[in-house]
């Protein structure tokens, strides 16, 4: 196999990582909406209820989202630098 061919695999590999990562963001930005929906409910019921607190449990906040995050640009970078390790062997 030639550099050509290993460089043109390792670019389709990051090409879906950056596909990854493209999603990633939008589903991350999709769960800050969410989130601030769910901030303005609270503030309603608050004002319509006065003296009731209303709880958000954890599982429904997004603070694993940042986690996520972290994993996909370690993936990325992995993904880079095993085909510029690949590519300089073949040399």
């Amino acid at each position: 196999m030639n550099w050509m061919m290993i460089c043109v695999r390792k670019c389709v590999h990051l090409y879906s990582v950056t596909v990854s990562q493209v999603l990633l963001y939008e589903l991350k930005g999709a769960l800050a909406a969410c989130e601030t929906e769910l901030q303005s409910l609270k503030a309603q019921y608050e004002a319509l209820c006065p003296g009731k607190s209303l709880e958000i449990p954890d599982k429904l906040r997004g603070g694993t989202i940042s986690a996520a995050a972290s994993a996909s640009v370690a993936l990325a970078r992995y993904v880079v630098l095993t085909s510029l390790g690949e590519i300089n062997s073949k040399k």
